[in-house]
């Protein structure tokens, strides 16, 4: 399969990589399907993009790579939206975005992780209040 997008121009991706989230990623509800893409030259971060719109993508990074203890804390509607068996086929992202008074500083979201289902490839943001919101990347 193949999308253009904005920002990397024509990508090519198995149907078997699309990662779906069936109730979208809050604020943006409608967008439900996306490839992970990956970059040499932005390791450890990667961007979540847009299989429906070709201006839509987050970058994200694993979540183990920053706080490798993070805790998934998933309630048990998270747990039957993912549809897993056993907690080894989940992986967490963190939004990365710009902040700072001249949005010059990196920042992730670690309160509201993606989690992904590497079997099923289903994923869904959860809330966890117990994380900072933000957490600056040095």
């Amino acid at each position: 399969m193949r999308v253009t997008t904005s920002r990397f121009g024509v990508i090519h991706f198995e149907k078997e990589g699309i990662v779906t989230f069936p109730t979208g990623i809050p604020g943006f509800e409608e967008n439900r399907r996306y490839v992970l893409v990956h970059s040499e030259k932005l390791e450890p971060f990667r961007w979540l993009q847009s299989v429906e719109d070709p201006d839509l993508a987050f970058l994200v990074v694993d979540i183990q790579v920053l706080c490798p203890d993070y805790d998934l804390q998933l309630g048990g509607e998270d747990r039957s939206d993912l549809r897993f068996e056993d907690e080894d086929e989940l992986g967490a992202l963190a939004i990365a975005g710009l902040t700072g008074p001249e949005r010059g500083d990196l920042s992730v979201n670690m309160q509201g992780p993606l989690i992904i289902n590497a079997n099923s490839r289903r994923g869904k943001q959860v809330i966890h209040s117990s994380y900072p919101a933000q957490l600056k990347v040095t």
